[in-house]
């Protein structure tokens, strides 16, 4: 089945306009060293995916193995120190 091109941006108003983005994705270059034939066997497994960008950070994506499928992905936050504090005069 041929896949469609989606737009990267959609615009809801209700009842004030809201406007969702697609993150950009980074794979790792760890992932094409996985032993796809071991995680297949792993009852439970779990391995960093790559990093989603949002904004001016970049969230850890992280898979969840049972039984040998991917059942799960898991967004994980950067670390506290790299994230910016607003100050008080802008907000």
């Amino acid at each position: 089945m041929a896949r469609r091109a989606m737009s990267h941006t959609i615009a809801l108003k209700y009842p004030v306009r809201v406007e969702v983005h697609e993150p950009d994705f980074e794979l790792l270059a760890s992932v094409r060293h996985l032993k796809v034939n071991a995680l297949a066997k792993s009852k439970r497994a779990e391995f960093e995916l790559g990093h989603v960008k949002a904004g001016c950070c970049r969230w850890l994506v992280i898979a969840t193995v049972k039984n040998g499928m991917i059942t799960g992905l898991r967004i994980e936050p950067p670390p506290q120190e790299n994230l910016l504090s607003i100050s008080p005069e802008s907000e």
